[in-house]
């Protein structure tokens, strides 16, 4: 329902990638999936019904993760790449950085104690500092398209989303970034709802109907 309302929002064509899941398929699985429907989108335009030209990547969550180590190395591939968005994304697996997952660590849906689990079972111990698993970790963000991150006040995700935001505007990346008040981790896939979830798909379609479509 969302990458269709996604769809209908932006007027792009969308591609969701049905990427393997840990801890059955740990990292670097579902990175590799991801690039390689990244790749396959690349040199596919007419194979798929669209015209050629930039695309964009989008994620929530684990995929904004994906999104955006695709991302990173799709501009090392010299693919076109027109935009990016990430709604709550996970972009590092150093939590205890970031002072929102000791205020919202408890009681507000993705737990701290969750998301450790997560990332233990993500990441295996060969691959923590590495940045195809962590995008927080990469040295160079540079060259990246114009990105949109959308943030929920109550998520232990949030300020390394918005410094993820921060440290891609230090590297001349063309950044928007909205945090949502009183919404948590989740909420994005409330529509039916909670209103500020709409309002965040046509914030996301809006970005990516601009710099794809180019009609808005």
């Amino acid at each position: 329902a969302q990458a269709r309302r996604l769809t209908n929002l932006s007027g792009c064509t969308l591609i969701s990638v049905d990427y393997r899941l840990a801890p059955e398929h740990p990292f670097p699985a579902a990175y590799d999936d991801a690039m390689a429907v990244t790749r396959w989108i690349a040199g596919s335009a007419e194979h798929i019904g669209v015209k050629p030209g930039p695309f964009g990547l989008c994620g929530d969550s684990s995929g904004g993760n994906l999104a955006a180590a695709a991302a990173l190395t799709a501009r090392d591939e010299g693919l076109d790449l027109g935009a990016m968005s990430l709604i709550y994304p996970v972009l590092d697996n150093r939590p205890d950085r970031y002072p929102s997952y000791k205020a919202y660590g408890d009681g507000y849906f993705l737990t701290r104690k969750a998301m450790a689990w997560y990332l233990d079972q993500y990441i295996p111990e060969d691959f923590r500092t590495d940045w195809r698993a962590s995008p927080m970790r990469a040295t160079n963000l540079s060259g990246l398209p114009p990105t949109m991150i959308l943030t929920v006040e109550m998520d232990v995700l949030r300020d390394e989303a918005e410094d993820f935001a921060f440290r891609l505007r230090s590297y001349g990346v063309k950044v928007s970034l909205a945090r949502y008040p009183g919404m948590f981790h989740g909420s994005w896939g409330l529509t039916h709802l909670i209103d500020a979830s709409m309002e965040m798909h046509v914030d996301a379609a809006g970005m990516l109907r601009h710099h794809l479509v180019g009609d808005v």
